[in-house]
């Protein structure tokens, strides 16, 4: 393999505690939701929420706003119970909105971004997901000020696994494919998509731990 030029990182469960806020969003989710439906039951609910996708590529590409598919995902997992109302759907977003805010950086990523970076390499993130909802995950982070270039889908008009999304943020970078990492969570979108676009490398963060990135990155 010729020596990387450049890394690309994924952001939500790589970089950001997204998975903590998930499990905060719920724990309050679900009492809110019981006030309108107290016979609702949570794994039937909780099941029926994480499997609703239903215009989440749109969302992803900027072609839908981001609440409209909440909106969507809300009412399906509550079908069993009965619609929500216009007034729990406005608590419902206003609480998620402001759990969002607290999401963290995962521990160790300021060091293996260090690390990329004493290495040599110019340190990119590749991200799906709404414009304003991850630049503000970056703003509330600091995240953002760390790397060189921010490649987010809705701002690229195509996503990963989509290999035009790793072509398009290697460009941001300034370096080709070939001479580039991906370092992600997920299988399909990232170390699939990864390949399929001929980046040198793809990294999982699932069988090696964040603080044994740069190791892997100098092999």
């Amino acid at each position: 393999m010729a020596r990387l030029r450049a890394v690309l990182f994924d952001l939500d469960n790589t970089l950001l505690d997204t998975a903590g806020v998930e499990r905060r969003r719920w724990a309050h989710v679900v009492p809110l939701l019981r006030t309108a439906h107290p016979d609702l039951d949570e794994p039937t609910l909780a099941a029926r929420y994480r499997s609703f996708s239903a215009g989440r590529l749109e969302v992803d590409l900027g072609l839908r706003e981001h609440d409209e598919f909440r909106r969507d995902r809300l009412a399906y997992a509550l079908e069993p119970w009965g619609r929500p109302t216009a007034p729990l759907v406005r608590e419902y977003l206003t609480l998620s909105n402001a759990l969002a805010d607290t999401i963290v950086p995962l521990p160790g990523h300021d060091r293996t971004l260090q690390a990329a970076r004493s290495a040599g390499l110019a340190v990119g993130i590749l991200t799906n997901g709404p414009s304003a909802w991850q630049r503000r995950k970056l703003e509330l982070t600091g995240i953002g000020d760390a790397v060189d270039a921010v490649a987010i889908s809705a701002e690229l008009g195509v996503a990963k696994p989509d290999p035009a999304a790793f072509h398009r943020a290697c460009e941001l970078l300034g370096v080709a494919p070939a001479d580039t990492a991906m370092v992600g969570d997920s299988e399909p979108f990232d170390i699939a998509g990864a390949r399929a676009a001929g980046l040198a490398i793809a990294i999982s963060v699932q069988s090696a731990p964040l603080a044994d990135v740069p190791p892997l990155l100098a092999a």
